[in-house]
């Protein structure tokens, strides 16, 4: 609470039932189905991006368990035990992991577990940012997540669920948070600028939505900075209403004027427009690396529209399918407002495809090297400079035409050079002939050998078996004798 009592909207309007979370209709009503049949789990696993509304569930899920006469599995808030939760109980404990990550907090919790609840029926215990804990704050945890004693719920929150052990996801009911839909998020801020009376136009909503990236706090605290700049004071009505150009210079943001002026600068290569751009925001103190991001999202609502056009035979057609403002064939996946489809058409038609994604990628360059601490005015002149020296279309065909034609000139040339083997064949081709008559002079040579009487090539006949059997014992004696003399005169077969 701040000054004079006033709450931050985000805080003033933190829903206090299922039915009033919006965008998680998955999770709601699984939970209220619970609630209904007392069929409560033991532990909760709630992941998801920030201002999703994971903390809020929790908070609502607390009072539903311990709730005295639920309605259709929301708390009725109007029990003691609703009020108990509302303003605080020893039942209901909320632990920042970030802060007490250590297995000392941990055993303290497993201390208070061995209590009955003092008024609820449960106690409860919410532990955010649980993915900060320990290595040894799991390992003492994973036993009391496994067996809880009765009457005792866990509800674990976290942003990072790959940080989370697998024996710990094993253990819990997983749910997992969806971003805020832009379209749910510009309603619900709409309906807020009503309660508190002040005056919201679409397209600031839309742009909120837009800018919040399916965060409902971010929405709600840039909403409540946009009432301040608009009113001089926050809290009371405004004295202006809260239009798009008010958010922009609340968050530093350039008009869309700039953004078309840009892509129109690429498209007709004008290198001094672009920078002179860069210039003028450069010199208000627009954030540029906010500047790359939105043209980043420009061209992406340009590159949706192209490769929709593509696929259905072109951009117009009839019955779009759930367009804001009824654009005919196209369906609203990029959140423009629908004073500006036609503009956003008309360009569409300037560019091709494959134009768009290289732009794109020149961009998203431009701004990972703006974000990774490169200095953000040289880098969105270096991209500009290179988006717009990029070739036309037709400059490309002329180009490519241009370096075909030497090419084809070369082939000719080496065509041209292949015809003179060609020639020098034909001679060789020539010399060769007189080989057959040659060749045929040796036919009475073979047909001489073929009549030759094989008996004169027949090989000498081996000696007879009895011839062999004379010989032996001669030879016998020889090489006995000779072992004999070696013996006598003792000589070594080394030395022979």
């Amino acid at each position: 609470m701040g000054n004079g009592g006033y709450f931050a909207l985000y805080r003033k309007y933190r829903p206090e039932t299922f039915d009033d979370v919006i965008s998680q209709p998955h999770i709601t009503d699984t939970i209220r189905n619970q609630i209904k049949t007392d069929q409560i789990a033991h532990a909760y696993l709630f992941t998801g991006s920030r201002g999703t509304g994971k903390t809020s569930c929790a908070k609502i899920l607390s009072k539903a368990v311990n709730c005295t006469s639920p309605v259709n599995g929301n708390p009725c808030l109007i029990c003691a035990s609703c009020k108990a939760v509302t303003s605080g109980t020893p039942d209901v404990v909320e632990i920042d992991a970030a802060s007490n990550n250590s297995v000392d907090g941990v055993r303290m919790l497993q201390d208070e577990l061995g209590y009955l609840p003092v008024s609820c029926k449960y106690k409860v215990y919410i532990i955010d940012e649980v993915h900060m804990f320990s290595k040894a704050a799991w390992a003492a945890l994973l036993k009391t997540i496994e067996e809880p004693p009765p009457r005792v719920v866990f509800i674990l929150a976290t942003t990072d669920t790959h940080k989370i052990p697998v024996t710990i996801l094993s253990r819990c009911q997983r749910f997992g948070f969806l971003r805020i839909d832009s379209a749910e998020c510009a309603s619900r801020l709409v309906l807020i600028a009503e309660k508190e009376g002040f005056a919201l136009t679409a397209e600031a909503a839309e742009y909120i939505a837009r800018l919040s990236d399916g965060g409902m706090r971010d929405a709600l605290s840039t909403l409540d900075t946009a009432v301040s700049h608009a009113s001089g004071g926050a809290g009371g009505a405004a004295s202006a209403a809260v239009t798009g150009d008010v958010v922009r210079e609340c968050v530093g943001a350039c008009g869309k004027e700039h953004i078309f002026a840009f892509a129109r600068a690429v498209r007709n290569g004008d290198t001094a427009a672009a920078l002179t751009i860069i210039a003028e925001l450069h010199a208000q103190s627009k954030d540029l690396a906010g500047f790359t991001d939105e043209l980043l999202l420009h061209f992406r609502n340009l590159m949706i529209i192209k490769a929709y056009a593509g696929s259905t035979g072109g951009i117009g057609g009839t019955g779009g399918t759930g367009g804001t403002g009824g654009t005919p064939g196209i369906p609203n996946m990029f959140g423009i407002a629908p004073d500006e489809q036609a503009e956003y058409f008309a360009m569409a038609e300037l560019f091709q495809l494959r134009e768009l994604l290289a732009i794109m990628d020149r961009l998203e360059t431009a701004y990972t090297s703006i974000k990774s601490g490169g200095n953000a005015k040289i880098n969105a002149e270096i991209a500009a400079v290179r988006l717009t020296s990029r070739p036309s279309q037709g400059q490309q065909g002329q180009t490519a035409q241009a370096a075909y034609q030497p090419a084809q000139v070369a082939y000719q040339s080496a065509q041209a050079a292949y015809q003179p083997p060609q020639a020098t064949y034909q001679p060789a081709q020539a010399a060769y002939q007189p080989a057959p008559p040659a060749y045929q002079s040796a036919q009475p040579a073979q047909a001489a050998y073929t009549s030759a009487p094989t008996q004169a090539y027949a090989p000498p006949a081996q000696p007879s078996l009895a011839q062999s059997q004379r010989v032996q014992p001669a030879a016998n004696q020889a090489f006995t004798k000779f072992l004999h003399d070696i013996k006598t005169h003792n000589v070594s077969f080394m030395e022979l």
